[in-house]
């Protein structure tokens, strides 16, 4: 550990973002931001979506927090997010989306409408270019309703892993399904249980054939019977056969990273995430989540301290467009969220 703390540190002296491969890109228009937005490309559009967020007053003050269903394009070419008219089927957040074949592909989530109560859903819809804006396209629903998982394409394959069922479960799933999305009416099948402890929040990835889920929360029942977090750092490989491998520990706990995580040259970049030495610190004391990214070798099997991550966040997604990986709103620190919008090239990444 105290190896590791040296490299992380080393790690930390760069000076500008655009010599390691990071960029700002444009904010969402919105003063605020969201965590848990869906995201990906619709065609040669980017388009993120719904989330959540507290409007009114941050969470320790007593503020709510509201579910949306907006959707925010950056058509190719542009230099600013555009509101689009249409709206998501329901407000959702927390949920699994890829990018399949210039379509987002959006799986589960969390919802909450008005003053009902916040629940899981199972539903599973594609949102692609229309003749009159987006076409929302419903597809089987998964088995069970589902947030907080871990999700991505690998090859013409949606694979979910993981999460819970219900918002105040004390515990979580270690079931995988699998949905072909070139033939959708075969339904979800379901795949072996990945060893270890369920989870939520974890980062998953692909290469090649291969699905890799790293890290996460296990949810065990506190002293009141409330959900409360145990963080986790194995690392798992799913390969075509249905076999999982246990894949060496990650050097931190790690869980809500941003995910799908970038893959570049067989290496797969954990950015950011919660590593769990604040839980439990008051969130208005909070000072940010920690700001390391790793990296795990696929072919040497071993992970390594990447550079510094400019703008560290939590609960948000990724979309990899114009051969560099975008990185979309998240929060800051517990309860706060950001709009901006970072884009990095990890092929220009400096080992520390």
């Amino acid at each position: 550990m105290a190896l590791f703390c040296h490299c992380l540190m080393a790690a930390l002296a760069w000076a500008d973002p655009g010599e390691t491969g990071w960029s700002r890109e444009p904010s969402l228009p919105d003063p605020i931001g969201y965590a848990g937005m869906v995201a990906g490309m619709s065609g040669d559009t980017l388009l993120a979506a719904g989330g959540a967020r507290f409007p009114t007053r941050p969470p320790w003050e007593g503020g709510s927090k509201v579910y949306e269903d907006s959707i925010w394009l950056l058509p190719a070419g542009s230099s600013s997010w555009v509101k689009s008219r249409q709206r998501l089927p329901a407000p959702l957040a927390y949920g699994v989306s890829a990018t399949w074949r210039d379509t987002v592909v959006v799986a589960g989530g969390e919802t909450r409408a008005g003053e009902k109560p916040i629940s899981c859903v199972p539903t599973v819809w594609t949102i692609a270019p229309g003749n009159d804006g987006l076409d929302f396209t419903p597809l089987p629903s998964l088995p069970s309703p589902v947030a907080y998982a871990a999700g991505t394409v690998v090859g013409d394959r949606l694979i979910v892993a993981g999460g819970v069922m219900a918002p105040a479960a004390t515990k979580a799933l270690n079931a995988v399904w699998m949905l072909e999305l070139s033939h959708p009416s075969k339904g979800w099948k379901k795949l072996p249980e990945f060893p270890g402890a369920g989870r939520i929040l974890a980062t998953c990835a692909a290469i090649g054939s291969d699905f890799f889920l790293m890290g996460g929360a296990e949810i065990l029942p506190d002293g009141e019977g409330k959900p409360a977090r145990r963080y986790l750092k194995d690392a798992w490989r799913l390969d075509a056969s249905g076999t999982w491998h246990r894949l060496p520990d990650m050097p931190v706990p790690i869980a809500a990273a941003a995910t799908p995580a970038p893959v570049e040259n067989n290496h797969i970049w954990i950015i950011s995430g919660d590593d769990g030495t604040l839980a439990g610190t008051k969130p208005s004391d909070h000072p940010g989540f920690p700001a390391h990214s790793l990296a795990f070798d696929s072919v040497k099997n071993m992970w390594r301290t990447g550079p510094r991550v400019p703008a560290p966040r939590v609960t948000l997604p990724t979309v990899l467009a114009k051969k560099r990986w975008w990185f979309i709103s998240g929060e800051s620190r517990p309860g706060i969220r950001s709009p901006e919008v970072w884009s990095a090239e990890p092929a220009r990444w400096k080992w520390p």
